[in-house]
């Protein structure tokens, strides 16, 4: 069951309810949430409510047509890089693999949106074992305030090849074929320090396609593009990238979470994929 009220302005969007193993994503649990309004929500006092656990918002402004998500205390910092972040629980896990209703209400008790999944709504028995998460599958944005209720044929398993697509358009309303493309980053924490030892970070790519383009850029915590590896590129069918944690103008970057964003099209087939992945730089 997924229900809409006809007042609803903020909506769950998208769950990560087994994150393991991962397909690319941090090993983390998430609830994605979406500002379905033309203006600013004060988030604060709002609950969410977890099968059985419950938790309050502390100080939060979604800014309009705006993503959240939600997640642990220890999530925050390596879900950030992917959009803005507000850490509800201290646990790691809270929502159950096989099924469990996600209840979301405003500070008055007013219920905004709530989803009861179960592991049908996946539709791939692929991915219902762990590492992809549950993506509402509207075609469009205004589908998702229509009013009246939903069933799981609206939900199923993201089509991004990292799992799935915390803070940013569900994969399924990309609207372009989706290409199987591959991404490994190691190692996923680097020290660019000059000693020798883990200095540099390489980005390994495997394209289903032959003359694919890319791109590859690395993104800070916050969304601000650091550098770019390569733009518009004809790629081989496989290959790797380096990363040597300066930034554009060859300045070594503080320590921190980035994302590398790896996106690839084909010019003839439409194919089109983007996959992004945490790397962490410390000193």
């Amino acid at each position: 069951m997924f229900a809409i009220l006809l007042s609803t302005c903020v909506l769950i969007t998208e769950l990560m309810a087994d994150p393991t193993p991962s397909a690319g994503l941090p090993p983390y649990e998430y609830v994605e949430i979406w500002n379905a309004a033309g203006h600013p929500v004060d988030l604060a006092d709002w609950t969410l409510q977890c099968g059985r656990s419950g938790f309050t918002f502390g100080p939060c402004v979604m800014a309009p047509r705006a993503y959240l998500i939600l997640c642990s205390e220890t999530a925050a910092p390596w879900l950030a890089p992917f959009g803005p972040v507000h850490a509800l629980w201290k646990s790691a896990t809270q929502l159950t693999n096989d099924g469990q209703t996600v209840v979301l209400r405003d500070a008055g008790g007013v219920l905004q949106s709530s989803v009861s999944y179960d592991l049908t709504w996946y539709h791939d028995t692929r991915k219902k074992t762990g590492g992809w998460s549950l993506e509402w599958s509207a075609d469009t944005a205004q589908a998702r305030v229509a009013p009246g209720p939903a069933d799981a044929a609206m939900w199923r398993a993201s089509a991004d090849p990292s799992g799935g697509t915390p803070g940013a358009l569900n994969s399924w309303q990309v609207g372009t074929a989706v290409a199987q493309a591959a991404l490994q980053v190691e190692p996923e924490r680097f020290s660019p320090d000059g000693d020798g030892v883990s200095d540099e970070v390489t980005v390994h790519y495997v394209l289903p396609e032959a003359d694919s383009r890319v791109d590859l850029v690395v993104f800070d915590r916050y969304g601000a593009p650091v550098r770019r590896l390569a733009r518009d590129v004809m790629a081989l069918r496989e290959g790797a990238f380096v990363w040597d944690g300066c930034d554009g103008r060859g300045r070594t970057v503080p320590s921190g979470i980035y994302v590398i964003w790896f996106r690839t099209w084909h010019p003839s087939s439409g194919q089109t994929a983007v996959i992004r992945k945490p790397v962490a730089v410390s000193r």
